[in-house]
């Protein structure tokens, strides 16, 4: 099959879409799964208007956390495994349990030292899933930063790292964008993986929100990647933990008015950047749109490889279900909605390093021109060389014509001292011997003169 065929054969897949209701006391029945049918949800704005959602799988206040990772996140780690990419993302409103559902309470055991407990989110069970089937001789490593007023943090850089606080994002592979010295730890086990997650924890921006005790002030960002026994990059699982947005009336600052122009800063910098993910899912879901404004936010430039590239993606939405909140739901689930119509080419990262189609015969004319390249210096050295011959041969023809005139001089003085002595026979005889050595010398002088045309002949070809 030609290189073309293969890269056009590669499959092609949807971000794969999911939401979950939390409950509490003041639940209502505005926002609801469908029972016989978990693929929507139903919603009732304030105004009585009823919408009804089409996604992947929806969970109800119901749903456990082992449920839903069994949906959401086992399929993707399965995939890292077998040399895939994979992201999870939790978007949602401030305080619908974003963070709950990718890491569980802040009483469980994150480590999974208490085997897979009930109240583990995504992160931990992936991890423990990751390691129980990760082949021998991998190896994993994890990073954390957080998204932080447009700004990106290191957050396991050590105590007293002299490197920046906030780092600079360079393009580390065609559309994939990194921080630029960004901390990776290598980790052998769950516990490892979550104690770098706890320590990077404590340098996120956390403050008390009126509808979140505990708000993220930024988005989290979780890399875990695979490596393989060359040290190659085999798979990678991007674990990204949003800031919810935030409205300025229902989510204010508790800790006091000193605080509030700093708690309004970051809830407009949230706010921004998720509308600018917002923006990037829209014009990704319009096909035929050519610019997709990932350069809008740090953010988006972090996830443009997940959303975009050689990535399986999956998005879990999280809703209030107070009568309250009904509409922020309802903007939420249109969101999902419109990345289930975003889809990607994904294949293993080996394949990815293969170059096909296009790529392939560049790397083959790259080949061909550097080959060719090698050759020409290898025979400049040599026309180098033949011109410092060249040069010797020239000067053994000027020798040798010189020779000619020296002995030609002495003949004529031998032909006239015999002419003196002898008459005809010794003239004669001299005359001979003088005919035979100038063609000799004739011939060589003409050999020379043929061997130092085709040399120059050479030369100039491969200068034209």
């Amino acid at each position: 099959m030609p290189e073309e065929a293969k890269a056009a054969a590669a499959p092609t897949e949807s971000v794969a879409v999911y939401a979950r209701i939390r409950g509490g006391p003041d639940s209502s029945n505005e926002i609801s799964v469908v029972p016989e049918t978990p693929e929507k949800i139903r919603a009732q704005g304030n105004s009585g208007n009823k919408f009804e959602f089409h996604i992947d799988r929806g969970f109800s206040t119901e749903s456990s956390q082992e449920e839903v990772y069994t949906h959401v996140g086992s399929k993707l780690v399965d995939s890292v495994i077998s040399g895939f990419n994979a992201c999870i993302m939790a978007y949602g409103q401030t305080g619908s349990g974003k963070t709950f559902t990718m890491l569980g309470p802040e009483d469980a055991r994150l480590d999974g030292s208490g085997g897979a407990q009930p109240g583990l989110g995504i992160v931990p069970r992936a991890c423990l899933q990751l390691f129980k089937m990760l082949p021998a001789g991998f190896s994993v490593t994890t990073s954390y930063m957080e998204v932080y007023n447009d700004a990106v943090n290191d957050c396991l850089r050590e105590v007293g790292d002299v490197k920046s606080h906030y780092l600079a994002l360079r393009e580390t592979a065609p559309g994939h964008i990194e921080p630029d010295g960004l901390t990776r730890v290598p980790v052998k086990n769950t516990a490892e993986v979550m104690k770098a997650v706890a320590r990077g924890d404590t340098k996120r921006v956390v403050a008390a929100m009126a509808m979140n005790p505990r708000s993220s002030r930024g988005h989290g960002i979780i890399a875990i990647e695979v490596l393989n026994a060359s040290g190659e990059k085999h798979g990678r699982l991007t674990l990204v933990d949003l800031a919810g947005m935030e409205s300025s009336k229902k989510s204010y600052a508790v800790e006091g008015a000193s605080n509030n122009k700093t708690r309004q800063e970051e809830a407009k910098r949230i706010n921004m950047s998720l509308l600018a993910l917002s923006g990037v899912i829209n014009a990704l879901a319009s096909k035929g749109q050519t610019r997709v404004p990932f350069r809008d936010s740090k953010l988006t430039r972090l996830l443009q490889s997940s959303l975009a590239g050689n990535c399986k993606a999956a998005i879990i939405v999280t809703l209030r279900s107070e009568k309250k909140n009904a509409e922020e739901a309802i903007n939420t689930l249109r969101f999902a909605q419109r990345a289930k119509a975003v889809s990607a080419t994904v294949v293993t990262n080996d394949d990815a390093r293969k170059p096909t189609g296009a790529a392939a015969h560049a790397k083959k004319l790259e080949y061909e021109l550097n080959s060719a390249k090698d050759s020409l210096a290898q025979y400049q050295e040599k026309l180098g060389k033949e011109g410092i011959v060249q040069e010797e041969l020239r000067l053994q023809v000027k020798s040798l014509l010189t020779q000619m005139q020296e002995l030609q001089e002495l003949d004529r003085r031998k032909e006239a001292e015999v002419d003196s002595a002898h008459p005809a026979s010794a003239a004669n005889k001299t005359l001979e011997e003088r005919v035979r050595e100038l063609e000799e010398r004739n011939r060589v002088l003409e050999e020379q003169n043929r061997l130092l045309m085709q040399r120059d002949i050479m030369q100039r070809a491969v200068i034209l």
